[in-house]
């Protein structure tokens, strides 16, 4: 198609354009930041003679690959340190990297980016043994994973500074996509805006006594847990432009002329934006726990097991302070009177570490005679702390994504290649009415306690015959605390105004308003209107908090809870005339309100989030995603009777050739987990 001169735009009265002679730019007129781009473009290989054969001759051949990196380490070593002390040291490593698709063209050109995850544990060891009945156990392991998105452009350059790019720097190759070219000409897009990774880090410390005394095995112990979670994305720094014909076209909007690699040559981008952020955030935790432990052997039939384990599970904070959650006490300058705004600063966590995490532990065992035994036991357990948010929730650090667009489709915007057009740059929020006339996240002081597992068993033994034994038990669970998706509404009307109907939608500056909020013997605050102009609805006045919209607890809220309730029986022949066998057979029901640690991203949620009525939450406890009520298991081994020194087959070239054999197999059967049901709401 035709491409015309947008220097002649003004000379033709601001709406038309004079056409490019025979189609060709002059060089004088070619962006020198597009000449330097177009200088990592390959030169054409395909073969240019008549009859070439090729769909397009004298383009680029790109014979592509798409690498799949694999790559693990693994080695101990041991060191006797002297007769009582032993040490060791091991260490892991496995890098993982994965094109996310196939190659277009060589770096940094290339729109793709590597998938990658480059995991390390060590660990080191002590154990020094005081007396045969003294021992001391000391370990110290450190983990990290790095997970990363990287384009193929990030090589260490400052891509903007390189191309001449002014007011950007970036480590990522700029990113050029064309559009709307009349022909439907599909150009390849360049570069690629990937740049972050998510780093945990964890370090784990502990130490464990342990000391046999007469009747009693005493065991004392303590760990602590130190975790990092570094979230560093510096994506599309670089600036994004789209080009269009529209720069190259004889008239606004015009889809017959113009061509978008034309508005590229010329430096004059349709659109173009990149993404500032004022912080990298990293999160740490602490958790710490200790213990004590004695299995005492009161008489030879009669074991008990007696354990208290105390732990704090410390709730996580923004490293350098960039704390900022939602406190619904604090006073919000921009609502005298009402209260709830954000706060700042290392103390701003929003969930408070709780420190009432006992778990008692007994146990027994006892023998009735030599073939029977009957067990049991009871525990408590805490669940970690989980977020569900990536380390992208309450902080005060904020983005900006300057975008500037064509005025008119036939303008560039506001800026050409050789600068970003000037914008304020971002800045850590310590406004407290910053979340006002909008939604928000919340986390409440009791989401910092961890979710606590009940578990209670029994079960007897009975020994049939010398090589078989039967089992039969019951194990119960009951889990609160559980991390759970949206079952409060912090924020929603409350349901006692549920009868005005269609009032709620009326704005307060209705005349038929006026006499609802009277009835209700409730008053317009002066900030509202101006804060909700056309929003201020009766509905939104009479929310608990509202200079707010929805409060969004799915974070980290822990109102989840289920029971677990199992028969289980067991049948073990242990290996005997060649033949091994276990039949297991489980009954047991799921109950719970919450089907996962992330129930949002849980594959086997129903599809339908929040509670039917959060004043109910006992409503919503149902049968589990996961529940399977029976379960029968079947292994079995079979060494076949044929070799040396079995019934048949047991000298010759048979016995060599027979002999050996095995048969094996694990069947299962079970009957399958809940039907979905759901129906789209109107």
């Amino acid at each position: 198609g035709q491409i015309f001169d947008p220097s002649t735009t003004a000379e033709c009265g601001g709406t038309g354009r004079k056409a490019f002679p025979g189609n060709v730019i002059p060089t004088d007129q070619l962006s020198p930041v597009a000449q330097k781009v177009l200088s990592f473009l390959p030169l054409p290989n395909a073969d240019n003679t008549a009859g070439c054969g090729a769909p397009i001759c004298g383009n680029f051949h790109f014979p592509s690959t798409k690498p799949t990196r694999d790559t693990t380490m693994t080695f101990k070593i041991d060191y006797n340190v002297s007769q009582n002390g032993k040490a060791f040291f091991s260490y892991s490593s496995r890098d993982q990297e994965v094109l996310n698709g196939n190659q277009a063209l060589p770096a940094p050109l290339d729109p793709n980016f590597f998938n990658s995850n480059f995991t390390h544990y060590a660990r080191f060891g002590y154990d020094y043994t005081f007396s045969p009945t003294l021992l001391n156990h000391f370990v110290v392991g450190l983990n990290r994973l790095a997970n990363a998105s990287i384009a193929e452009g990030v090589t260490g350059e400052d891509w903007p500074s390189v191309l001449g790019i002014g007011n950007a720097h970036g480590a990522t190759f700029p990113q050029f996509s064309f559009d709307g070219s009349p022909r439907s000409v599909s150009y390849q897009a360049l570069g690629a805006g990937n740049d972050d990774r998510n780093i945990p880090n964890s370090l784990v410390v502990s130490d464990s006594v342990s000391w046999a005394k007469g009747k009693h095995s005493f065991r004392f112990g303590f760990e602590w847990r130190s975790f990092q979670f570094s979230r560093l994305n510096v994506g599309n720094t670089s600036p994004s432009y789209t080009f269009q014909n529209f720069q190259t076209a004889n008239a606004p909007n015009s889809t017959t002329t113009g061509d978008p690699f034309a508005s590229f040559l010329l430096g004059l981008p349709n659109n173009e934006s990149l993404t500032i952020s004022s912080l990298q955030p990293r999160f740490v935790s602490n958790y710490y726990a200790g213990y004590v432990q004695d299995d005492f052997k009161i008489f030879p039939n009669l074991v008990l097991n007696l354990g208290l384990r105390y732990s704090v599970d410390g709730v996580r904070h923004e490293s350098h302070g960039a704390n900022a959650v939602l406190d619904l006490a604090a006073d919000n300058p921009d609502t005298p009177g009402t209260p709830g705004a954000l706060i700042f600063g290392n103390d701003a966590t929003g969930a408070k570490t709780y420190y009432g995490n006992w778990g008692p532990r007994v146990g027994f065992s006892y023998a009735f005679k030599p073939t029977v035994v009957f067990r049991g036991g009871y525990a408590v357990y805490y669940a970690p702390l989980q977020y569900s948010d990536f380390g992208s929730a309450f902080i005060s650090g904020s983005s900006t994504t300057p975008t500037f667009d064509t005025p008119d489709n036939f303008n560039p915007a506001q800026g050409t290649l050789d600068a970003f057009p000037a914008f304020p740059p971002p800045s850590n929020i310590q406004n407290p009415a910053f979340a006002n006339g909008q939604g928000t996240t919340y986390a409440a002081p009791s989401f910092g306690k961890p979710g606590m597992i009940q578990n209670w068993s029994f079960e007897f033994q009975h020994q049939i015959a010398t090589d078989l034994n039967l089992s039969i038990g019951y194990v119960g669970m009951h889990s609160t605390r559980l991390r759970s998706w949206r079952l409060i509404q912090v924020n929603n009307v409350p349901q006692r105004f549920f009868s005005l109907g269609n009032a709620l939608s009326l704005n307060v500056g209705d005349p038929a308003a006026a006499p609802v909020l009277a009835s209700l013997g409730v008053s317009v605050p002066d900030w509202f209107v101006p804060l909700w102009g056309g929003n201020a609805t009766i509905a939104q006045l009479l929310r608990p908090f509202p200079q707010f919209q929805e409060l969004d607890t799915q974070n980290s809220e822990n109102l989840g809870q289920s029971t677990y309730n199992a028969l289980q029986a067991k049948l073990e022949r242990r290996f005997h005339n060649g033949l091994n066998l276990l039949a297991a057979y489980t009954f047991s029901k799921t109950l719970t309100n919450a089907d996962s640690s992330f129930p949002v991203f849980s594959g086997f949620n129903s599809g339908v989030f929040g509670a039917q009525n959060p004043n109910n939450l006992k409503a919503e406890k149902a049968v589990s995603f996961q529940d399977v009520p029976h379960a029968f298991v079947l292994s079995y081994l079979y060494e076949l009777p044929a070799g040396p020194g079995k019934k048949f087959f047991n000298h010759g070239i048979a016995s060599k050739v027979l002999g050996g054999w095995q048969v094996g197999g694990v069947q299962r059967y079970q009957t399958g987990s809940p039907l979905r049901i759901s129906s789209g709401a109107s």
